[in-house]
């Protein structure tokens, strides 16, 4: 039986559309089903070569026409019937699966830099008394700005007196087991309270005074928690009361949300104050000369939050 081109050809492409693991199960069933006997030759005597049987589709085909309809290499063969008559028709696996490279920086080295970076933050870093939001992690700790990775990492290398973590894996290590610990940017808010207690803390030349400073920043952190809770108690409250309320509808000409007919409801509205910012009138972003002699209008922004319903309330103080 003849075989046309473009049979072999789709046949082929079928074949490289598998993964490397189905095509390798699929040659091994093949294997397996033309298998001669593996204890005997056709002579009854005992069998030194295993021999296989190849065919496509059903009529016998030596076995470079097989590796050429499969689109399987010399090599790959080769490995693929050594693995058969070592394992069977199992699937295949790596060698070096599960094994660590030689060059792996050991545990002890890698925990040792991480220490080092909990210990500097520790020292130098101003803590939050809660983590922002609703996330439920750690508090963050800010170091100051002018603070950078690389100079860390550039103390950790000369405080070491043995092995060190490249630059890249300490990067790595502080961005995967430590994210709380941030640099700070220049708009980053932070606690003044929780500033002016470590700075307390750090300063303390007595253990009596340490220790009143340190139970003291513990009752202001179990504050701002029960804050934070509450916080979120009255949100939720919100959005349970607000949850029903028909406080928009919707335009069908124009699509659009608009409010509806006033009526009175009873519902819990949560304000949370978002910004706020001092402006002279006139603001102009690259102050001329001349208006810094004069006396110019001052004015108050200040930007309120209805959580529940995502919605900005600004208002404006002339003083």
């Amino acid at each position: 039986m003849v075989f046309s081109v473009d049979e072999i050809v789709q046949y082929r492409l079928s074949m490289r559309d598998l993964e490397k693991g189905e095509l390798d199960m699929l040659v091994l069933g093949k294997l397996e089903g033309g298998q001669f006997n593996p204890e005997q030759n056709a002579h009854k005597k005992a069998r030194k070569r295993q021999a296989f049987a190849y065919s496509y589709k059903g009529i016998p085909v030596c076995e470079p026409a097989f590796r050429v309809v499969h689109g399987l290499g010399v090599r790959l063969m080769k490995n693929l019937k050594a693995h058969f008559k070592k394992n069977g028709a199992v699937p295949r696996t790596h060698g070096n699966k599960g094994r660590l490279p030689k060059n792996t920086t050991p545990f002890v080295i890698l925990q040792a830099a991480l220490q080092f970076i909990v210990n500097y933050a520790s020292r130098n870093a101003i803590p939050m008394p809660a983590a922002p939001g609703k996330s439920k992690g750690l508090p963050p700790l800010f170091l100051r700005s002018e603070c950078t990775k690389k100079s860390v990492h550039k103390i950790y290398t000369e405080a070491s007196d043995g092995r060190t973590v490249s630059y890249s894996l300490f990067c790595s290590l502080w961005r995967h087991c430590v994210p709380h610990i941030q640099i700070m940017s220049l708009k980053t808010d932070v606690c003044d309270t929780c500033r002016k207690f470590r700075d307390k803390i750090s300063e303390a030349r007595t253990e009596a005074d340490k220790l009143k400073t340190t139970n003291d920043y513990t009752d202001h952190v179990l504050d701002a928690q029960a804050r934070r809770d509450n916080y979120l108690k009255c949100s939720e409250n919100c959005k349970e009361s607000l949850k029903n309320a028909d406080l928009f509808h919707v335009d069908t000409t124009n699509s659009t949300y608009v409010p509806p007919a006033p009526k009175s409801r009873k519902l819990k509205i949560h304000y949370t104050f978002d910004y706020a910012q001092p402006v002279t009138l006139p603001h102009l972003a690259q102050q001329i000369g001349t208006l810094f002699f004069l006396s110019l209008y001052k004015m108050q922004v200040y930007i309120f939050l209805v959580l529940v319903v995502n919605h900005f309330v600004h208002f404006l103080f002339f003083l």
